[in-house]
């Protein structure tokens, strides 16, 4: 393999954890944000766009889980969080469903689970950026200061 080829893949690697923002999400909300970030790329948005899928649904889940101190019955309700993050944008779940289903989806999915054991030394929320650097949020104080950290740390 040339080295071209392999900073290519590295690049698609890492391109994938940069955009996503947040690599290492539990089972149930991964779908929801790759299918919302493959969209999102499709439409031309950035993940940190107010516009975007992906933006929505994070905003949402934050405020459910921080402002509304929701916990969809300690996770024992995946349909429940899932419906939390359609709402936001406005989705049906019949075709979230068959959206769910596309290979550059599975593909996301894919870079995510391999940040997802280094994510759980943390907790939950946790967010690796990069695939190297966890975000400690409990030094967070704003969501700004999350997005400029995230920033940061993905030009290194």
């Amino acid at each position: 393999m040339s080295r071209k080829t392999k900073k290519c893949g590295y690049r698609k690697r890492i391109l994938a954890g940069v955009l996503s923002a947040v690599v290492a999400l539990s089972s149930v909300q991964m779908p929801v944000t790759a299918v919302a970030l493959v969209k999102d790329k499709a439409a031309g948005l950035k993940p940190l766009d107010p516009k975007s899928n992906f933006h929505k649904i994070e905003m949402a889940l934050y405020k459910a889980y921080h402002d509304k101190k929701e916990r969809w019955n300690d996770g024992a309700d995946p349909d429940a969080f899932i419906k939390t993050g359609l709402d936001a944008v406005g989705w049906n779940r019949a075709q979230y469903d068959k959206d769910a289903t596309d290979p550059k989806v599975k593909e996301l999915i894919d870079l995510w689970e391999v940040s997802y054991p280094i994510a759980k030394v943390q907790g939950v929320p946790a967010y690796v950026v990069n695939g190297k650097y966890l975000l400690m949020t409990k030094n967070i104080m704003s969501l700004d200061s999350m997005v400029n950290k995230i920033k940061e740390l993905s030009a290194k």
